[in-house]
């Protein structure tokens, strides 16, 4: 209860109208009558890294898997260029409220848009899966689940996160230029 008077989306709407500025009209693609919905989540914050790697997949998607973005890149217009759906979500920096806070309204924010657009994946790039998404990942058992994982990792890094990889159905480590 606490969490959604604090960042409900009466709330959240007037955030969004901060970072975004005011809305545009952007071309969508044309909805295919599809089958699934896949999400596509990315962690970037200012970086384009994860979410372009993304857009690259989801453009070579079966043509009855239709893409949906989510994304905490404040770069998520990249994606509404494409035509693709696209929902914004503020990343834990930008938020200002602790992370704890974030995590549960990351976790709540991920359950509607399953919801809204009845997805039947997510398909997560980007180098910690958070609370937010595994507890998603919990309350939606139908979800298939990906990580699109980076190859090279810091050492007090690697044991917490790569952990977590057991909490998805199919983890891709691409590879990596400076892996030799």
């Amino acid at each position: 209860v606490a969490a959604r008077k604090r960042f409900g989306s009466q709330v959240q709407g007037g955030r969004l109208g901060v970072l975004a500025g005011a809305p545009t009209s952007v071309p969508r693609r044309p909805r295919v009558r599809s089958t699934r919905r896949a999400l596509f989540f990315s962690s970037d914050t200012v970086g384009l890294g994860h979410l372009t790697r993304q857009l690259a997949v989801a453009r070579r998607m079966p043509a009855n898997v239709e893409p949906v973005f989510v994304t905490t890149s404040q770069a998520f217009r990249v994606a509404t260029q494409t035509g693709f759906a696209v929902e914004y979500l503020p990343a834990v920096d930008l938020a200002r409220f602790e992370r704890r806070h974030w995590e549960s309204w990351l976790g709540e924010s991920l359950n509607q848009i399953v919801d809204q657009y009845d997805a039947t994946c997510l398909v997560f790039d980007g180098a910690t899966p958070h609370d937010g998404i595994l507890e998603t990942l919990k309350a939606n058992r139908h979800l298939s689940s990906v990580w699109i994982r980076r190859g090279l990792w810091r050492k007090q890094h690697t044991r917490h996160l790569l952990d977590r990889q057991s909490r998805f159905n199919l983890v891709i480590v691409p590879g990596d230029i400076a892996a030799a």
